[in-house]
């Protein structure tokens, strides 16, 4: 019995594979996600280039940095409800976006305690 249910997962794998679909919505979580990263990157580059005086458009990208972080959070849980997706994408959407939101959090109470 065991014999032949592992064959027929082998067998047909592939094509439960195939099966399922990439969402739109998976697919832009991962996009914001992996562009509030970028946006974080940016903006501790300008700030250390700065000394720390970095100004308002380095506070704006990390503003702009934590709305797609969100935006990437959001779109993830959207995109999990779905059945029979690939969830690579939503993955790495709710994995960057829920890390930076922490991180951004973290840093917009810090700026305002100090």
């Amino acid at each position: 019995m065991a014999n032949s249910r592992r064959e027929y997962f082998r067998k047909n794998r592939k094509i439960l594979k195939r099966e399922q679909k990439q969402t739109v919505s998976g697919i832009l979580s991962a996009c914001f996600g992996i562009a509030a990263a970028v946006l974080f990157g940016v903006t501790v580059i300008r700030s250390f280039q700065a000394e720390g005086d970095a100004g308002t458009y380095t506070g704006t990208a990390g503003l702009l940095g934590l709305v797609f972080a969100l935006g990437a959070v959001a779109l993830a849980v959207v995109s999990f409800r779905e059945k029979n997706i690939r969830v690579i994408p939503p993955r790495t959407g709710i994995i960057f976006g829920g890390i930076l939101t922490v991180v951004f959090g973290c840093l917009y109470i810090y700026g305002i305690i100090i």
